[in-house]
Parts: structure tokens; C-alpha cells; sequence
């Protein structure tokens, strides 16, 4: 596994600056933190595991972030480097993925009955009101040999 610690940290200044925590161009305030501008969460998403609650709440149209920090899974033999998934979709009508549009293995998400893709990240929209939940897009039915777990940091 490569080293994610420079993507981290550069994700992080960029919400930093989304949320306040930075000056504008040109600016002369000092750089100041409060601790309540920008809380970043980390969840551990098993491989073997469907749907898995965050216990955090969004709502419709609610801006967040979220970014693949460590960890590695595999599908079966198929070893997954990161959170983008296999290079494997599913093509037919008869797919068992909750997202068989998206890569086998990926990250996904899902608030209320909407399930998108999330990968290795990124800035998203929630597309209803409800908790996050998170997973890797495999049948239910294929669980059973999937192995390993991926580190997610969620920027409500």
C-alpha cells in the first residue's frame, strides 16, 4: 500500500478552507481553528458486511465529503488496492449489486433508498434525509469470502 498521508492532508486544508478555518486570499487574520468548524469522522467498512450504519444524519441536498484513507479488501481472489473497486461491472439486467452500475468492490453509499457511488472520494450531495450508511458493492450472496476492511473519513 502507498502512503495516503499527503491526499489527507490536502484533503483536509481544502475543508478547512470550505468550512472558514482559512483566511482568504490576501488576507490577514491569522490562521484559527475553532473546534467546532470542521469535524471529520472515521469508519471501518468490512469487506465481509453489508450495510453498515454511521450514525450520522444528512440531509437532502447537504453538502459532504468523503475520502478512502487506509486499508485493503478483497473480493473472492480479486485483491482491491482501494476503495474504487474491481475493474469488474456488471452488465445485465440480472445483477445482484446494490449499485450495479458501479465497479464491483467499490464504496458505496446509502441515504434512504438512494444508493450511490462513492470510491476513493470526493465532495457529494445527499440525496435524501436519513443516516449514512456505508459498504463495498458486492452481492449479499457473495459476502461470504470477501476479506479485509477500508478507513473512510466522512467531513459532514
Amino acid at each position: 500500500m502507498r502512503p495516503r498521508w499527503l491526499f489527507i492532508l490536502l484533503f483536509l486544508l481544502t475543508a478547512l478552507a470550505c468550512a472558514g478555518g482559512l483566511p482568504a486570499a490576501g488576507g490577514t487574520a491569522p490562521f484559527r481553528l475553532e473546534p467546532e468548524q470542521v469535524r471529520a469522522y472515521v469508519f471501518e467498512v468490512p469487506a465481509d458486511r453489508g450495510w453498515g450504519d454511521t450514525g450520522l444524519l444528512l440531509r437532502s441536498e447537504q453538502t459532504f465529503r468523503a475520502a478512502y484513507l487506509s486499508g485493503q479488501a478483497a473480493d473472492g481472489a480479486t485483491v482491491l488496492a482501494d476503495a474504487a473497486g474491481s475493474s469488474y461491472t456488471c452488465g445485465h439486467e440480472y445483477c445482484c449489486e446494490p449499485l450495479p452500475g458501479a465497479p464491483r468492490g467499490a464504496l458505496i453509499g446509502r441515504v434512504g433508498r438512494e444508493i450511490f457511488y462513492l470510491g476513493n472520494g470526493g465532495v457529494f450531495v445527499s440525496p435524501a434525509n436519513g443516516p449514512l450508511q456505508l459498504r463495498l458493492n458486492d452481492c449479499d450472496e457473495g459476502l461470504y469470502d470477501n476479506r479485509g476492511s477500508l478507513q473512510i473519513i466522512v467531513i459532514p
